[in-house]
């Protein structure tokens, strides 16, 4: 690995911390939803009953905002352990309302200025906090037909039928398709922090592949700013960076194959553009694209635009130049922060010579490779 990707390597890592969502509204995050969970285990008429994350708060990519104080997001699954036939879409979602409404009245009476509000869409439902986070609450039973175990069947008013769903088979997936990766970087928080591998939770392991889907969707953020039908879908986003996702000698590397080979995973079967859902090859994320072709269209623009983009940022000759490059393409702040904790770090730990790099490109006092002068020239 050359001095210039190890160097692009520690940028890259630094801007994608600055995406992660804060310390502090990760547990309150993790909080309210065990709230949840813990308020459906105290009453036994919800025996078999469970909340659990799905998306991007289960597989480790979910980002904090563009706008500081816009909401934070979280998908979650409400699965009622009961057979299909025992019920309906309509029953199960209005059931699931219930015991909301019952949890929200409850939060009401122990701590009114913290409470949620309920609210109903299409698909879920939606539980919204006063400090700036919502979550969304989708009603699911197990699938009880020849289906993996971990899928289930979801209500969707405006669809007849059942639709079938498996967010923890994906995750499983997204986890498989980068776990050389994470394996050697869970090693290496524990010997920087000094415990066993055991003891480093799995959520604070970001592999190369996390850090492409978080940049692809800050990416995508700002080239859509607000609401729009033409923005790319996350599991698009997501399954796609999956696909394209190898191994390389450096974070710079990897990210750098995942930008420049995110459109392979597009197909065509009988005419139809598809990308498959890689947990339930039946499914195709891209479906919308049939009646909507020019989302389609704009699809493949932003991905080639990120690609140049990543690109221009990886041949600026300076610090300066490319912090400026990254800062268009994933956002000012972000990239002007990771710079200066860039400059502070190496300057401190280069007077200690306790500054190193990993062989993946992570700054760290136990990689094998001392930093030189952040000049960003060279081969």
């Amino acid at each position: 690995m050359s001095d210039r990707k190890a160097q692009l390597s520690v940028f890259l890592d630094l801007l994608g911390a600055e995406l992660d969502v804060p310390e502090h509204v990760d547990r309150e995050l993790r909080a309210a939803y065990d709230d949840l969970a813990e308020f459906l285990r105290e009453d036994p008429l919800r025996a078999g009953a469970e909340v659990y994350p799905q998306g991007s708060r289960r597989i480790g990519t979910m980002i904090r905002p563009v706008k500081e104080d816009d909401d934070y997001d979280v998908d979650l699954v409400f699965r009622r352990n009961i057979l299909k036939t025992s019920t309906t879409q309509q029953r199960l979602k209005e059931w699931v309302g219930e015991q909301l409404r019952a949890f929200v009245e409850l939060k009401r009476k122990r701590r009114p200025a913290t409470a949620p509000t309920l609210s109903e869409g299409s698909r879920c439902w939606t539980l919204t906090y006063p400090s700036g986070f919502h979550l969304d609450v989708l009603p699911a039973i197990p699938n009880d037909g020849p289906s993996p175990t971990d899928s289930i069947l979801i209500t969707d008013r405006e669809v007849r039928l059942w639709q079938v769903s498996n967010p923890r088979g994906y995750a499983n997936w997204f986890r498989a398709r980068s776990e050389r990766s994470f394996l050697a970087e869970r090693a290496r928080l524990a010997k920087s922090r000094g415990v066993e591998i055991e003891a480093i939770p799995e959520d604070d392991v970001k592999t190369p592949l996390h850090r492409a889907v978080q940049l692809l969707k800050r990416h995508r953020d700002i080239r859509f700013d607000g609401p729009s039908d033409d923005k790319p879908a996350s599991i698009l986003i997501t399954t796609l960076a999956g696909l394209a996702y190898a191994h390389g000698d450096s974070l710079y590397a990897a990210i750098g194959h995942v930008f420049g080979h995110l459109l392979e995973g597009i197909e065509e079967h009988d005419g139809v553009i598809w990308v498959g859902n890689p947990v339930d090859p039946e499914e195709n994320f891209a479906d919308r694209w049939r009646a909507h072709p020019e989302r389609a269209q704009s699809f493949l623009r932003w991905a080639r635009d990120a690609k140049a983009d990543f690109e221009r940022a990886g041949l600026a000759p300076g610090l300066d130049e490319v912090a400026k490059s990254l800062g268009a393409a994933f956002g000012v702040g972000a990239a002007k922060r990771a710079a200066v904790r860039l400059g502070e770090a190496a300057r401190t730990q280069r007077e200690r010579g306790s500054l190193r790099i990993s062989s993946s490109g992570t700054l760290g006092r136990s990689g094998s490779r001392p930093v030189k002068d952040h000049t960003f020239y060279g081969s």
